[in-house]
């Protein structure tokens, strides 16, 4: 056993004369020389052995960290969504408020259509002496709307009882239209 012992001692030599001591002379040589081209392998490892132990402190504060920013950004998802409903409400009650609106200028549109058609109708439905008497009171410009939707004959008659000079302004003014 002794020789066996020997053999297994003389390899261990071996390997330990041929592998380790080569090895280790290479990574310290490979050692001083990145140290004098500038880089610094010691502190690298020092650096990295040290982020290896403090990865569960720092996954721990990073959760934090992360988990305040989700707070913050649900709160903020939170405000503008109600500010999203209160703009949406907004503009349900403007279209609505416009609806009205043009409903309500349809209505008078309409009515002051209804009034402008029964004056018409009255003036056409008088004498022609009095309706162009009532005609001469009136401006330039309500004349002319008044004798736009008057039938020609009625018309006719009207402007031949109206002061000549007055008659004339007011066909002036229908032809120019």
């Amino acid at each position: 056993m002794p020789a066996a012992n020997e053999k297994k001692q003389s390899k261990m030599q071996l390997i330990f004369m041929v592998v380790i001591i080569p090895v280790l002379f290479a990574v310290m040589l490979a050692g001083v020389v990145m140290y004098y081209l500038g880089f610094q392998p010691v502190q690298y490892a020092a650096d990295f052995t040290a982020g290896l132990f403090s990865d569960e402190e720092m996954d721990e504060e990073e959760e934090a960290v992360t988990q305040h920013e989700n707070q913050e950004l649900q709160r903020r998802i939170d405000e503008l969504e109600l500010e999203l409903e209160e703009a949406l409400a907004a503009q349900a009650t403007a279209e609505q408020d416009e609806e009205l609106e043009e409903e309500n200028e349809e209505e008078d549109t309409s009515q002051a259509l209804e009034e402008l058609e029964d004056t018409i109708r009255t003036l056409q439905l008088m004498t022609a002496s009095r309706a162009a008497a009532i005609m001469e009171e009136m401006t330039l410009d309500e004349a002319v709307t008044y004798f736009r939707g008057m039938q020609v004959n009625s018309r006719a008659e009207i402007l031949s009882r109206m002061e000549e000079d007055q008659a004339a302004a007011i066909i002036n003014a229908l032809s120019s239209e």
